[in-house]
């Protein structure tokens, strides 16, 4: 049985790891205290050049859905390797690495009560995009944003203002 998962391990490995561990007299233990070393040995580093790689992710010219998916994904990494990140870090680097057509997000969801989750946030710029690729003003886009995202949700005065900002832009 030794053998079999030994060869499994073998063929299932990268060519340079296979290099790595290979030796004829080599158990499966030994094979897989050697794979486990190579990959959790230096997690550590890892996750410092995740972190600072987060810390320092720019938007540029990714589309809001390339960016959200990148910085949810480096989000993900970090807390498999023992680093997780909060909701509200992740949301304030999104905005601090948001593209600058978009600075009116960085102003508006750091002022809502409560603080946006990052799916809020993301839905924020995916609509400030959509908009922005529409030519509608960036003033109209910015307020209709601010009064989606504002204490007043689900409330009668809330929807009114909203319907009135939506009649405004057309």
């Amino acid at each position: 049985m030794d053998c079999v998962v030994l060869t499994w391990l073998y063929r299932t490995i990268s060519a340079d790891l296979f290099h790595e561990v290979l030796s004829p007299t080599s158990s499966t233990r030994i094979v897989w205290r050697n794979l486990e070393h190579q990959f959790l040995g230096n997690s550590e580093l890892r996750a410092i050049n995740l972190t600072t790689e987060f810390y320092t992710f720019l938007q540029g010219d990714m589309s809001g859905t390339d960016y959200c998916r990148r910085l949810r994904a480096m989000v993900d990494s970090l807390a498999d390797l023992g680093e997780p990140i909060t909701n509200k870090t992740l949301v304030l680097n999104f905005l601090r690495g948001l593209n600058e057509k978009y600075h009116n997000l960085q102003t508006i969801l750091p002022m809502q009560r409560p603080f946006p989750t990052f799916l809020e946030a993301r839905s924020q710029l995916l609509i400030a995009e959509i908009n922005k690729g529409q030519g509608h003003s960036t003033g109209a886009a910015t307020a209709f944003v601010a009064a989606a995202t504002s204490g007043t949700r689900g409330t009668c005065n809330g929807r009114q203002h909203i319907r009135h900002l939506q009649r405004q832009q057309r």
